[in-house]
């Protein structure tokens, strides 16, 4: 959902580093001493800024892989966790490949804090640009769906609830890129990007089964130090809104109840 994003970005941020005010050939003499120390300032930059794009097309790539190595697995009714989860054939590639991501993520927040405006701005989007980055590292741990919450089970669903930072982090960095005239033109970008990345989550609950969204939901009441959701039942074929909505509804459908006359009411 936020890969391509982040390799757009990523590549301009690159090209800056490499190109853009902080790597420029400085012509008057007061600068030339800022000449001699930049370079090794800006292949830090340079890799920080690499770590963006090379992050996500290694995971997409992986994920396609144990994919196609999978007859049983549906891009549309399971999430990725299927593909590395306790038991599942081929798991460590997926292991190896979320935590690798997540570690690129943080790298790449902290080069995007760098370039933009030279460090200079709000921290908010880059800092949950990060804390993506190590929901993803923590997402390394396989979920297990026979034992929701065994130790590995929770934190693979409380990896997937801290990584639903990257959610949020276009907003935020859309405001900070707005301030800088070098990154102007990525601030309505990152914009529509958070924009539709709130509706194709929302989607993709709808489309999974509880068996997916129950090992996030309980990692999440887990990290809230609060019992699991009513509906998280490991087995069963139920769409996570419908999880969700039940007890609401029964709730609701109780109180109508109540308040519907009876035979013994006077007329």
């Amino acid at each position: 959902m936020t890969q391509v994003p982040c390799h757009v970005i990523a590549t301009h941020l690159y090209c800056m580093g490499a190109h853009g005010p902080r790597g420029g050939i400085m012509e008057s003499q007061e600068e030339e001493v800022a000449v001699v120390r930049k370079p090794r300032t800006d292949r830090v930059q340079a890799v920080l800024a690499l770590s963006g794009i090379v992050g996500p097309v290694l995971f997409t790539i992986v994920v396609v892989i144990l994919a196609a190595l999978r007859t049983d697995y549906s891009h549309l009714h399971n999430t990725i966790s299927w593909l590395y989860a306790v038991g599942a054939p081929n798991a460590a590639f997926g292991t190896a490949a979320a935590v690798v991501l997540g570690a690129l993520l943080v790298a790449f927040a902290v080069g995007l804090h760098r370039g933009i405006g030279e460090g200079k701005g709000s921290r908010i989007g880059p800092a949950l640009l990060a804390l993506g980055g190590v929901g993803f590292v923590v997402l390394g741990f396989p979920a297990d769906f026979e034992d929701p919450q065994s130790f590995t089970g929770l934190m693979h669903g409380i990896g997937g609830f801290i990584a639903f930072a990257l959610i949020v982090a276009p907003f935020f960095l859309s405001r900070r890129l707005r301030r800088v005239d070098a990154w102007r033109d990525l601030s309505s970008y990152s914009l529509v990007t958070g924009v539709v990345a709130v509706p194709v989550f929302v989607v993709s609950l709808i489309l999974i089964g509880v068996e997916d969204s129950s090992i996030h939901r309980r990692g999440a009441a887990t990290l809230l130090r609060s019992p699991a959701p009513v509906g998280c039942h490991p087995g069963r074929s139920v769409a996570p809104a419908e999880s969700f909505a039940r007890p609401l509804t029964e709730h609701v459908m109780a109180r109508v109840r109540e308040n519907l006359p009876t035979d013994n009411d006077p007329a």
